[in-house]
Parts: structure tokens; C-alpha cells; sequence
């Protein structure tokens, strides 16, 4: 009788109240007649995912949960799931710009989340680099510079200045500059330091060429 039964062992998952993630069924091996669960997510391990996460998230500002879901090696889903307990418990902030969710310390403030968010797309983190290093610019110039679309470089710095992060003179021709100079500078020192190796370097780089 017991040839022809397969018994499953299962784990359940405890209410969200309780801190534990709901996950998919463990991965189960057949022993004989049973089945039995070979890893799992068990409820103790969930403090411990959501101190790396908050930890992260603080070493790395503006990080986007598909970077930190990488960085940690952990799913997406359980990123998504960390993120949010901790953006409704106020230990970490969310920015969303453009359809993306960026998240902070809750230290930051408003402004600074908007300038690191744009400090973590190359485009716009181009634009601010160029404007740091040159000072006022004409939107042209820096589509020269950058050898992107006059378009593009007109798209970025419209948004740029509706988060106020840059700001456009009334005088024509136009010119675009940082609306708070010293701080943007700050948040630079601040990011490049979390961007990956080969970010850095091509952020090197480009400030080097800036003074050649």
C-alpha cells in the first residue's frame, strides 16, 4: 500500500504580520515513497534578508530593486517584498522618477533623492557632470559633448528642470545650469562610489577629458 502513496512535506508560511515571505513550494526530492523538501525559506531567515536590504539600500543611495536584488543575490520578489515592508515601517524612503522607484535613507530629503535618482541614469548623470565641470551651458553644446540628439539632451534637461535639479535662463540663447551647485557636487562624490567599476571608470574618464 505504501509503494502507491506519495506523501508531500510541505512548509507553510506564517501571515505577512509576522515578517516571514510567502514563497513557492519548496524543491522536493523522492526518497522512496515520500517526497522530501531539500530547501526552503524559513521564517527565521527573514530578519536577518531585511538588515542586508536596509543595509543596502543606506551604501547605496537610489539603488533601483533590480540592482539590489543582484547585488544581494536574492530574488526579485523578495527585494520587492523587503522594499516595501520597509518603505511603510519608515526605515527607507522611495523616490519614483520617470516610472522607476529609487529608495534612500530616510535622511535624505525630497530634492536630494530627485538629483540621486537622475545620478543613477547615465544620461542625465552625463548632463549634471558636464554641468558641474563647465558651469552654464547651452543645451546644444551639450548634446555636442555628449553626442546624443539634440532631442534627447532637450528631453533630459526639460525633466531635469521640472524636478528642479537644473535650472534654464530666461536669456537667449538658453542656458542650463545646476540649481544647487555645491550639493550636486556632494551627491557626485557620493554615487560614484557605489556605481560599478567600469561606470566609475568611464566617470573618470569623462571628467578627465572635461580639463584636457
Amino acid at each position: 500500500m505504501l509503494a502507491t502513496i506519495g506523501l508531500t512535506v510541505s512548509v507553510s508560511t506564517a501571515a505577512a504580520d509576522n515578517n516571514t515571505l510567502p514563497t513557492a513550494p519548496a524543491r522536493r526530492e523522492r526518497t522512496g515513497p515520500f517526497y522530501v523538501p531539500l530547501r526552503y525559506v524559513t521564517p527565521n531567515t527573514m530578519p536577518d534578508t531585511r538588515t542586508r536590504v536596509r543595509r543596502h539600500v543606506r551604501d547605496t543611495p537610489g539603488v533601483h530593486f533590480n540592482r539590489l536584488s543582484r547585488d544581494l543575490d536574492i530574488a526579485t520578489g523578495q527585494a520587492q517584498y523587503h522594499l516595501r515592508r520597509l518603505v511603510r515601517d519608515g526605515e527607507v524612503a522611495v523616490e519614483r522618477i520617470g516610472g522607476r522607484a529609487h529608495y534612500f535613507d530616510p535622511a535624505f530629503d525630497p530634492w536630494e533623492r530627485r538629483a540621486t535618482a537622475f545620478l543613477r541614469r547615465e544620461t542625465a548623470r552625463g548632463i549634471l557632470v558636464r554641468l558641474h565641470a563647465e558651469g552654464p551651458t547651452r543645451p546644444a553644446a551639450l548634446a555636442d559633448e555628449l553626442d546624443l540628439a539634440r532631442s534627447t539632451v532637450s528631453w533630459h534637461v526639460s525633466t531635469l528642470a521640472e524636478s528642479g535639479v537644473v535650472e534654464k535662463s530666461d536669456d537667449r540663447p538658453m542656458r542650463v545650469s545646476l540649481a544647487r551647485p555645491e550639493r550636486t557636487a556632494a551627491l557626485l562624490d557620493e554615487v560614484s562610489a557605489s556605481l560599478p567599476d567600469r561606470i566609475v571608470d568611464r566617470f573618470v574618464r569623462t571628467v578627465d577629458s572635461l580639463f584636457e
